[in-house]
């Protein structure tokens, strides 16, 4: 079973305690945690997984923004587009580098 938790950051004390509690509780290997948050490298590890699980079950990953060279990639990939470098950098602007962002401009250009 794979339990998936998106945007946390979001989650109100009172939910963000439950799920705190109730994630604690399995002691089984058959459980995997997916937790997304916005936050940066030093922000607490969401829902205090890093006190609750062993440091050999719990990986945690930084994700940032997409070079220009990704953006470019990723536009002509899906969107069949191809952008100037100056309007690649307008999108990797505007989108902060998010691929969902840079989608989103780029489909409405």
């Amino acid at each position: 079973m794979l339990i998936a938790l998106d945007d946390v950051q979001w989650l109100d004390p009172a939910s963000a305690g439950a799920l705190e509690v109730a994630l604690r509780r399995p002691r089984t290997d058959q459980i995997g945690v997916l937790v997304a948050s916005r936050g940066t490298a030093a922000a607490t590890i969401a829902l205090g997984l890093d006190r609750s699980l062993p440091e050999e079950r719990l990986t945690v990953l930084s994700v940032g923004p997409l070079s220009l060279g990704a953006l470019h990639h990723l536009l002509g990939e899906r969107l069949d587009l191809e952008l100037s470098r100056p309007e690649l950098a307008r999108v990797q602007e505007t989108s902060g580098g998010n691929p969902y962002l840079a989608l989103d401009s780029g489909a409405s250009s």
